[in-house]
């Protein structure tokens, strides 16, 4: 209950329509010019229709519609996928004009007297469609077992406030979204700003290899199972490296038993590059930016080790690898007969070309690099608020007293 505001009790079926589409013929598909979009599960993956559908790749014309005796669903229903694997997919999106939908989807129009279209679309997106589903091969989706869904609504007003604070959170998440991929587009720029490109090294900086400029790689090891499968440790996803930036913890529980011989932590401050993966993802490189207290670095990941008087700061090497044409030059490193898994040898990656431009602009560019992912932080902070009063709200959307 939010505050004194009375939430009731109620079944789908008394406060939304559940359809299920109609058969869609080839001979009528292909055309995108027509009074009513024909939407398959297959556009629910177009880019535009992330949550509304927005694009289509099929229409019909009013007279077609009646021909195959397809119903239309109205602008603002809830459409989902009601057959198969795609049921898993759990993608739900609304309708932003009135469409007709192919029969493996199932459409849930909501009664605007007593529900919106996006509160409802909010306690779809907590909900798990196979809880609907069948146990037959393939799944599929019956219309009763939608239409006996029990859920908690408040009056409409208070629907407009709750969907209100929602989507702020979710538009604060979209611009979390964008500026992060702006910061990934920022640092590359000002590397090549301050640097140059190092594929045609510009600037004139001293030519050096990786190998004489570090002390070394550490490597992790492969977790042996304990006897009670108990660990106080967590193992780094490979996940963590190879987005390119290290901003947030990335580990899964680590349900083994080590010896002090075996456990290598990660730290702050480390240098991280996978040694094996895909051909487009063997030599990712990350750093290290936060506490990382039993964290462990798993096989498949390097860290590398800089001699006490390095000429190069971390910073520099993260961002020197993370150039594309340096990327290029470490997957040309990596050896192996198939793309799916490439591997690195230390001794070939210490042969990696290196510039070594003077330490007070390396410097300078820690210190602007620093700015940008202080901004950065701002921002996840803010995105960390809207999510608790995302979560809070949507616990009370599913937690009502009759």
């Amino acid at each position: 209950m939010t505050g004194s505001v009375i939430w009731t009790r109620v079944r789908l079926a008394d406060v939304a329509e559940v359809a299920s589409g109609a058969g869609f013929p080839i001979a009528y598909q292909g055309e995108k010019e027509g009074e009513f979009p024909f939407y398959k599960v297959s556009d629910m993956n177009l880019a535009e229709n992330k949550i509304f559908m927005c694009s289509h790749n099929n229409a019909i014309s009013d007279q077609v519609r009646k021909k195959l005796r397809a119903n239309f669903f109205p602008c603002g229903s809830i459409i989902f996928p009601k057959i198969g694997a795609a049921i898993s997919t759990n993608k739900k999106r609304i309708l932003t004009k009135n469409s007709c939908v192919d029969n493996n989807v199932m459409s849930v129009s909501p009664n605007k007297r007593y529900l919106l279209s996006e509160f409802i679309f909010y306690i779809f997106i907590n909900k798990d469609l196979c809880d609907f589903s069948s146990d037959s091969n393939p799944p599929s989706i019956r219309k009763t077992s939608v239409e006996d869904w029990e859920i908690s609504i408040p009056p409409l007003e208070e629907q407009r406030r709750i969907v209100d604070i929602l989507n702020h959170a979710a538009s604060i998440r979209r611009l979390r979204e964008e500026a992060r991929a702006k910061t990934r587009d920022l640092i590359p720029a000002l590397f090549v700003d301050m640097f140059g490109d190092p594929a045609t090294n510009p600037k004139g900086w001293e030519k050096s290899t990786l190998g004489a400029n570090i002390k070394g790689f550490e490597g992790g090891h492969s977790p042996k199972a304990g006897e009670d499968g108990h660990s106080p440790f967590r193992i780094l996803k490979l996940s963590a490296v190879t987005s390119g930036y290290f901003l947030h913890q990335e580990s899964k529980p680590a349900p083994y038993s080590y010896k002090p011989s075996d456990v290598q932590h990660v730290k702050q401050g480390d240098i991280l590059i996978t040694r094996s993966n895909t051909s487009n993802l063997v030599g990712a490189v990350a750093l290290v930016r936060h506490n990382t207290e039993g964290l462990l670095l798993p096989d498949l990941i390097w860290r590398i080790v800089k001699l006490e008087n390095s000429k190069i700061l971390s910073d520099y090497i993260w961002a020197y690898c993370q150039n594309r044409s340096v990327r290029s030059k470490i997957s040309q490193l990596a050896t192996g007969t198939s793309d799916s898994m490439k591997k690195l040898s230390q001794g070939r990656l210490r042969t990696l070309p290196l510039l070594l431009p003077p330490l007070p602009l390396q410097q300078e560019f820690s210190e602007r690099v620093a700015e940008i992912e202080a901004l950065s932080a701002l921002h996840d902070r803010a995105v960390t608020t809207a999510e608790q009063m995302a979560q809070a709200l949507l616990a009370q959307v599913f937690d009502q007293p009759t």
